[in-house]
């Protein structure tokens, strides 16, 4: 488990929970597929590929703030 923290704009990240946390992610899965905008937040919850403990909206920030590229099937790490 990690917990990150944003607060006026500086990230922190740190092992173990986040007492009193706005949002909670829970999933069995790596969350790639909605980092990558891939898997819509709404579509990830009632799909049951993610379980939050907060409020809906903040797992749309979530994946707006921590986005990944988006890879094609069969992309390398290698140039």
């Amino acid at each position: 488990m990690v917990h990150a923290r944003i607060d006026d704009g500086s990230l922190a990240a740190a092992a173990g929970p986040l007492p009193d946390a706005d949002l909670v992610l829970e999933t069995d899965r790596a969350p790639r597929p909605l980092l990558a905008g891939e898997l819509a937040p709404a579509d990830a919850i009632a799909g049951g590929a993610i379980r939050i403990h907060g409020g809906p909206a903040l797992l749309i920030t979530f994946a707006a703030v921590f986005q990944i590229e988006h890879a094609s099937p069969g992309a390398t790490l290698e140039g």
